[in-house]
């Protein structure tokens, strides 16, 4: 499901839509899905490529999930890969993530509104547990990685908009309450009750109208 609200800002109508994707599926499934989801956003405006921004969980890990077959080659590629190089891929995941590129298709921007930081680090542990392979599987690929320390950094969470210009870090002043604007960040360290408050980092942006 996707959530739309339409704001009425300086004159002008924007959509403001989020979204939470397929974490178990492929990349082709969540291109599909943000597809129907700018379609919507279009849809229901009077104007042609009316101003939005987009955000939400996009789930954009990289792998395609779900099954025995799918769980061995996602092994495989985190076994073989240069961990730097797949640490590059899994906060620029554009090539394998064909949605970040379905959003040009729409006149959306990604460059400018995100910040480029993991939002998700996922460890060892949790790794293996989302596999559908046999535990002694799991165990000997977890044995090799470095044990329950191993982490992998995702990007996962994004905004990309259209119409709409990001702010940097004290760009602008509001004149009522003296508030500078921020850059695009992610906001990482969060706790409560002693514990992280999410398993995802928020992520904000400015944006002018």
């Amino acid at each position: 499901m996707g959530v739309m609200v339409k704001l009425h800002l300086s004159g002008r109508e924007v959509t403001a839509a989020t979204a939470h994707l397929d974490v178990v599926n492929t990349p082709r499934c969540r291109q599909a899905q943000i597809r129907a989801l700018l379609e919507a956003i279009d849809a229901g405006s009077a104007t042609s490529s009316p101003p939005a921004i987009v955000g939400g969980d996009l789930n954009t890990h990289t792998f395609a999930r779900g099954g025995r077959l799918r769980g061995a080659l996602n092994l495989a590629r985190i076994l073989i890969a240069n961990r730097q190089a797949l640490a590059r891929d899994l906060l620029n995941p554009s090539d394998r993530e064909p949605l970040l590129r379905e959003f040009g298709k729409f006149d959306y921007q990604v460059k400018g509104f995100n910040d480029g930081q993991p939002t998700n680090q996922v460890g060892g542990d949790e790794l293996g547990a989302s596999s559908a392979l046999p535990l002694i599987v799991r165990k000997l690929a977890l044995k090799r990685l470095g044990g329950p320390e191993f982490s992998l950094p995702f990007r996962l969470d994004w905004f990309a908009a259209r119409g709409l210009v990001p702010l940097s870090e004290a760009e602008i002043e509001d004149r009522e309450t003296g508030i500078r604007s921020i850059g695009p960040s992610t906001v990482s360290g969060l706790q409560s009750d002693g514990g992280r408050l999410s398993d995802h980092d928020p992520i904000v942006v400015d944006i002018r109208i």
